[in-house]
């Protein structure tokens, strides 16, 4: 964890704020400590002569960065009392122990309290730290969800998965290939917390259906709520949310010296027209995660080789060859665990889900839209999806992300 003290800036301030926000100590989210962040801390810690954040803050700020608690049952303890004491409910403390009896609960036994608010934040910059804090939260929250590592990075951070339903039918989503568009990982993040939290209430899920209307030939939007428990049953759903760990550090300042970042600035040196680091797109090898899957990448070679993209870029180099970039690997790894468990289906529909808060989403198919080195083989016999950032120039927040044609963000469900 980073030390802080007042005048700082980055990614570390930012998440310092969000933590005293939730803590019920509101400060603005911009990533400067300066005299309001200031005083929100000494509200928070106590503490009126020093503004510093070190390990043992960092410690008493980590509930409000992963949502919950872990509390020992005290004797008259109840579940009610206990919600009441943390600001939840009853349910979501229920839903996080399903095992245990709350009209006898066991003294000095362990419960996770999630804590009142929703987990996957909006106006932070995301990085490797906060999404390993969200899903170690999702899962304490959710404990039918479960997650898994798939991989490795170039600097050996983990790719991490996201698991949830049960059904024979099996979906891939991933996100955040691109460096700099790593606003689809909180999109898929948050899809993962409201099926979540819709399951656990026995609700449903709202997706938009993309519908053409004969006459006119313009595409409209159309809705169905789909029961959330039944999708539980009929599908298993694999989730990636940031496959490029080092390459979204870097864009988003968490990576910010050291033998990678200087190796990265070298890089980047040699292209001055890509702005640095925030025209960033490949991993920290500068690798283009996009372009490293066998289908078409001997014409993705020819077609970037011949844009000027022929040795290590912060965008557009395809590699030396097909799966050598270690966070290319680990996708294709888990792709063809799914080829291999999977039938494909003759008949797809297609919808669209939207996150209620987010705007400026939407997703493509590679399979079908991709016209460079995309998932194997190309005809695929597996549902595979990942999201994009739209129009708007990356790299992309929610702050600054804008309606897209009056859509929602999207992801689809087959």
């Amino acid at each position: 964890m980073q030390f802080l003290i007042q005048g700082d800036r980055g990614v570390w301030v930012e998440y310092l704020q969000l933590a005293l926000t939730r803590a019920g100590h509101p400060t603005r989210i911009d990533g400067i400590f300066g005299e309001r962040t200031c005083q929100a801390l000494k509200d928070f810690t106590g503490n009126t002569d020093v503004c510093t954040v070190n390990r043992e803050v960092w410690e008493k700020l980590n509930p409000y960065l992963t949502g919950y608690r872990m509390h020992t049952i005290e004797k008259g303890d109840t579940v009610f009392g206990l919600s009441r004491r943390y600001g939840t409910t009853e349910e979501a403390i229920l839903t996080a122990n399903p095992l245990i009896d709350p009209d006898d609960l066991v003294v000095d036994a362990i419960l996770a309290v999630p804590l009142g608010f929703p987990l996957v934040p909006q106006m932070v910059k995301y990085t490797s730290v906060l999404t390993q804090w969200i899903i170690d939260g999702l899962v304490v929250r959710y404990p039918f969800l479960s997650a898994g590592v798939i991989g490795k990075s170039v600097m050996g951070k983990d790719i991490h998965s996201l698991w949830i339903g049960t059904g024979e039918k099996q979906v891939f989503y991933s996100a955040s290939y691109h460096a700099n568009e790593s606003i689809t990982t909180p999109v898929l993040l948050t899809f993962a917390e409201e099926y979540a939290a819709a399951y656990a209430a026995g609700g449903n899920i709202v997706f938009s259906s993309a519908v053409r209307e004969e006459h006119s030939g313009q595409t409209g939007m159309g809705q169905e709520f789909v029961d959330a428990r039944t999708l539980f049953d009929e599908y298993r759903l694999c989730m990636v949310p940031l496959v490029n760990p080092d390459g979204v550090d870097l864009v988003n300042g968490l990576l910010n010296s050291g033998i990678y970042y200087r190796r990265a600035r070298q890089i980047a040196d040699d292209y001055p027209a890509i702005p640095f680091p925030d025209g960033w797109k490949a991993n920290i090898d500068g690798v283009d995660l996009n372009l490293q899957f066998p289908a078409g990448w001997e014409m993705a070679k020819q077609i970037k080789f011949s844009q000027g993209y022929d040795k290590p870029a912060p965008r557009d180099f395809v590699g030396e060859a097909p799966l050598t970039a270690p966070e290319s690997v680990a996708g294709s790894v888990l792709y063809f665990h799914f080829h291999t468990r999977s039938q494909r289906s003759d008949k797809s529909s297609f919808y669209f889900y939207r996150p209620h808060t987010m705007r400026c989403i939407f997703l493509i198919h590679p399979l079908s839209h991709c016209r460079s080195a995309g998932f194997p083989p190309l005809q695929s016999p597996v549902p595979s999806y990942l999201p994009d950032s739209g129009q708007t120039l990356p790299p992309l927040f929610f702050s600054s992300a804008v309606s897209a044609a009056n859509l929602r963000p999207s992801l689809k469900r087959t």
